[in-house]
């Protein structure tokens, strides 16, 4: 599916990442559904065609801060939520905006659904974005939480070409012993493992950033004291952000 959907989106986003200079584009919290097909095209969703048919709906929740100006692309920061609910924490909002980061996330993702279902959904987000708005292909994150980190971290090794960086947050499957990741193609972007003293999910965290730091890949472990299975405050975000940030030329 890799190769395929790959240039299928790429080719979304080339034809797309223009439209929002042609017209006023929504700011603030936004709910939205498209289609698949509408999203990457006939022969894109053909790629997808294992996972979801082309007609699949996704509904999608985007934060657009008030600041945003396509003169200036934004970010995109593509969040995997364990539950269904996916609008973006309120204490994260000046940030995004302070970032120049767009939110984007799916509605009816969490853990209940199939997985295959979650990966399409999220590698097919940044061309939705880029229908409306401009988007910096240097800064497309994708990040998240609990189960979401976990499918994050299955994505973005596979979609590095994509994906110029990931944090997964309290939830990351290591590399089965004997697997082949693409490390190649994942040394030009950055990942960033958050976890807390108080999480449950803070040894294998460790034990998968230690994996990434053996390949020679631009790893950072983020331990907070204290903080259990939850997600991190603006600062810690604002830490891993600047991590990734760091390495968009």
């Amino acid at each position: 599916m890799r190769t395929g959907a790959t240039a299928a989106i790429f080719l979304a986003l080339g034809v797309c990442v223009g439209a929002a200079w042609a017209q006023g584009a929504d700011t603030g919290e936004i709910d939205r559904t498209a289609r698949l097909v509408d999203i990457v095209g006939e022969a894109g969703a053909k790629n997808f065609e294992a996972a979801l048919p082309a007609d699949h709906e996704i509904e999608f929740d985007l934060y657009v801060p008030e600041n945003y100006d396509p003169q200036k692309p934004a970010g995109l920061f593509v969040f995997i939520s364990p539950s269904p609910e996916a609008e973006i924490p309120k204490d994260w909002k000046n940030l995004f905006a302070d970032k120049n980061l767009i939110w984007a996330s799916v509605a009816k993702s969490g853990n209940k659904r199939p997985t295959m279902r979650r990966i399409v959904e999220a590698i097919v987000a940044p061309a939705y974005v880029t229908r409306d708005y401009a988007v910096d292909t240097r800064r497309i994150y994708l990040a998240g939480f609990s189960g979401g980190g976990r499918v994050a971290s299955v994505v973005a090794p596979n979609y590095a070409d994509l994906f110029t960086g990931a944090i997964y947050i309290c939830g990351v499957n290591p590399w089965d012993d004997g697997a082949e990741a693409p490390v190649e193609k994942m040394k030009g972007a950055r990942y960033v493992f958050v976890s807390g003293t108080e999480d449950f999910n803070l040894r294998e965290t460790r034990e998968a950033h230690r994996q990434y730091d053996r390949a020679g890949l631009n790893a950072l472990l983020q331990v907070t004291p204290g903080m259990g299975h939850d997600l991190p405050d603006a600062r810690k975000l604002e830490e891993a952000l600047d991590y990734l940030d760091a390495g968009a030329p």
